[in-house]
């Protein structure tokens, strides 16, 4: 990959760095978030995740840099653990499973070799459209911290679809068909995933809130 397909590459990140925000502002409240200049981190990721695809270029190192800079670009927010392990698990997987419709509808991909910088700007773009669809969509009401069993099971989805599309992506590209079908199959899962989400959210609050009410009702009688 020559100067010219590094910066597109970089570029590309960066707009996917900005939808991961978006993304990050749809699930948590901004208000949660104790560091001033919280987009320091932001910075930290793009430039964290861009540095360990070029220098290596080997997916399980790219998956785990992305853990490590979502870990980060959490860590300021003052939420509990377990829903800042489901956002990160939300949004990943989203965002994986997207990557992987992109790139295998245009070009042959092996495992472990770089991708078509050109491929990866249309990817970011694609991901940065989609967001700005889903936050028009989602209601950003949910700052309801849902029982820990519930939130286990809404991360399991994404866990499990990331492991089966690299398992799928292993078997080579002569399965481009099937991989594709895959992707596209876990993509539309883990969106409605997501309102699954926001609909326990709504309901537990709901839940809640009647809960306390009754409580109080007893309280003055």
């Amino acid at each position: 990959m020559g100067i010219n397909g590094i910066l597109l590459s970089i570029i590309s990140n960066a707009i996917r760095t900005v939808a991961i925000k978006k993304l990050v502002d749809i699930f948590i409240d901004k208000n949660t978030c104790t560091w001033k200049f919280y987009w320091m981190a932001y910075v930290f990721f793009w430039g964290f995740t861009s540095t360990i695809y070029h220098l290596y270029y080997f997916p399980p190192f790219n998956l785990l840099s992305n853990i490590l800079g979502f870990i980060l670009i959490l860590f300021p927010y003052k939420i509990k653990f377990s829903k800042k392990a489901l956002t990160i698990f939300l949004i990943y997987g989203i965002n994986t499973l997207g990557d992987s419709i992109v790139v295998f509808s245009f070009m042959k991909y092996q495992f472990g070799t770089p991708v078509n910088p050109l491929i990866e700007y249309i990817t970011s773009l694609v991901m940065f459209l989609a967001v700005i669809v889903l936050a028009r969509i989602v209601k950003k009401d949910m700052d309801s911290v849902l029982p820990i069993n519930y939130q286990a099971s809404l991360g399991s989805v994404p866990m499990i679809s990331i492991g089966i599309i690299f398992y799928v992506i292993k078997l080579g590209t002569q399965f481009r068909n099937i991989i594709l079908f895959t992707a596209t199959g876990l993509l539309v899962i883990n969106i409605l995933n997501v309102y699954i989400y926001q609909s326990l959210v709504q309901f537990y609050s709901a839940y809640m809130e009647q809960k306390m009410k009754q409580l109080s009702q007893e309280i003055r009688k």
